[in-house]
């Protein structure tokens, strides 16, 4: 039984210690996308063919 308290305060201290995680908005994520550029077009300009 103590080993399985024990178990369950180290959890919840590694929980506790977790870094914060990085989230994103909307905004940033549409930002990132038009830094891209016309990705669509350079896609569909590539030759199956030629090999890089």
């Amino acid at each position: 039984m103590n080993l399985a308290q024990a178990e369950r305060q180290a959890a919840r201290e590694e929980l506790e210690n977790l870094p914060e995680s990085a989230t994103i908005d909307a905004a940033e994520v549409y930002a990132m996308l038009d830094s891209l550029g016309d990705v669509e077009r350079a896609l569909n300009s590539r030759n199956p063919d030629r090999i890089t």
